[in-house]
């Protein structure tokens, strides 16, 4: 029987359990007879790394986000109250100066020095209406020459500036009241205050018996050009302050009037910064806008509005101070500064 050597099959043998058992170079494994490629130990390390980075980027991003909206929500609510505050105390200061000019007056005429005693010469022209009148003091003394009286009908008692500054008062129980809002003759939308005027006489003994007011004239304009000039709201944003009784527009930071600026305007009329036609969407969704939450988010003609409502009163007055904050305005700040955080926290990581 011949036997035939295996000493070579032996040794291929032990060659290929070698090679099972074996890494190349790099790192890479090989399988029986085929070489399987796995991740090198540095390929490993940076995938980790990339994956710590982004999932502490995320973290980071989030804890921001939630925080950041917190804050900038805070934000927002101060600088809101500072902008309403701002607007009080400056409409406080325009109506006090009013009022207190008013009363001074009043006072003037009620416990000033009574005049001396007059006597006047009145005669009639043919055909004219009126008369001519010469007033002398009792001495002798020329005061007024052809002064001219027209008799034409003029009641006092039924003109708004009057008998709403007279009932107002009384109904306040204070000596003198705002009117209406009223476009003046060839003059803009104004205000009036008007203050008791007693008789003289009777009051220095102690009665009061009213004879007229003390009437101090101003125009609305004035609080427009201060909210247009001197109030921000963020970017886009603006004010419009309204009668609570009505929707007839007092001011704004907008424009608010009409073309000839003879009569006056609606706040769901207003055409500027599409502000009347928000206004109808608050009415028609919300309902009466005079009743509107101090904060109420809506959307119009596909931009998100927030919109806070202010009741603004002094005296016997009483108006309704919107002011409207663009949302993408403070969406913008709160990106901002989210990105530069995560910005900032990602460098550091990588460092």
């Amino acid at each position: 029987m011949k036997i035939t050597p295996t000493t070579a099959s032996v040794i291929e043998n032990h060659k290929e359990d070698q090679s099972i058992a074996s890494f190349s170079d790099d790192g890479s494994f090989f399988g029986t007879g085929k070489k399987t490629t796995c991740c090198s130990l540095k390929t490993f390390i940076i995938v980790s790394m990339i994956m710590l980075v982004l999932l502490c980027s995320v973290s980071i991003y989030v804890s921001v986000f939630v925080l950041m909206n917190q804050s900038v929500d805070e934000l927002t609510e101060n600088v809101l109250g500072l902008l309403e505050e701002k607007m009080s105390v400056y409409i406080d200061s325009v109506l006090n100066e009013m009022k207190n000019t008013g009363m001074t007056m009043a006072d003037g005429i009620g416990i000033g020095k009574q005049g001396k005693q007059e006597i006047v010469y009145s005669y009639q022209p043919p055909g004219f209406i009126g008369s001519i009148r010469d007033t002398y003091l009792l001495n002798g003394t020329l005061l007024v020459l052809n002064e001219t009286i027209d008799y034409t009908p003029y009641n006092v008692a039924k003109k708004d500036f009057y008998y709403v500054a007279v009932s107002e008062a009384a109904r306040i129980g204070k000596e003198g009241a705002f009117s209406y809002p009223y476009i003046v003759t060839n003059g803009t939308l104004s205000i009036s205050f008007g203050a008791k005027v007693y008789d003289q006489q009777l009051f220095a003994q102690g009665t009061k018996h009213l004879k007229g007011i003390a009437r101090i004239v101003k125009p609305l304009s004035g609080i427009s050009d201060f909210l247009e000039k001197k109030v921000q709201v963020f970017d886009q944003g603006f004010v419009i302050i309204k009668e609570s009784s009505n929707d007839y527009v007092i001011a704004g930071s907008i424009n608010c009037t009409t073309f000839d600026e003879k009569s006056r305007l609606s706040i769901f009329d207003i055409s500027a910064r599409n502000a009347g036609k928000l206004m109808k969407d608050i009415n028609s969704t919300i309902g009466d806008i005079s009743k509107l939450p101090k904060g109420t988010s809506i959307s119009s003609n596909g931009v998100d509005y927030l919109v806070r409502h202010v009741v603004y009163e002094f005296e016997n007055i009483k108006w309704d101070m919107y002011v409207i904050v663009v949302t993408q305005d403070i969406l913008q700040t709160t990106h901002i500064s989210i990105g530069v955080s995560v910005g900032v926290a990602v460098l550091i990581t990588l460092i």
